[in-house]
């Protein structure tokens, strides 16, 4: 970290960024996925933004898993950051591949709140 007072992560926001991952970790105290451009990134043809489609959301929670586990082994935290129309559906998926600490916006918490509470029941 930067100080004792500050933490300064690695945003995961491609997927050259998360298989990257180990490259990143001695420079970022966490890592933090923007699911909405790396969907965006993860699509042959990129959805509108902030909007998830079925056809980029097995590439999308392959990559989260991928960037989960290898935070977990570099006991590094992780978080995502969910945005856009697909906010609460991109926390939801963010969860259920294992990240813990989400960041939606303030309108769609709880929406949010709904759909990962089927999530933490699975917990």
């Amino acid at each position: 970290s930067v100080c004792e007072q500050l933490s300064i992560g690695a945003v995961l926001d491609t997927p050259a960024a998360v298989l990257q991952i180990e490259e990143l970790a001695p420079e970022a105290d966490f890592f933090c996925i923007d699911c909405v451009k790396l969907s965006q990134a993860a699509c042959a043809e990129p959805p509108q933004v902030g909007v998830l489609h079925p056809e980029n959301s097995k590439a999308l929670a392959k990559l989260v898993e991928l960037a989960v586990e290898c935070a977990q082994a570099l006991n590094k935290p992780i978080l995502a950051i969910c945005a856009g129309a697909g906010a609460p559906w991109q926390a939801k998926l963010a969860a259920q591949q294992g990240v813990r600490e989400l960041a939606v916006p303030l309108k769609s918490m709880n929406e949010a709140a709904g759909l990962l509470s089927d999530v933490s029941k699975q917990l």
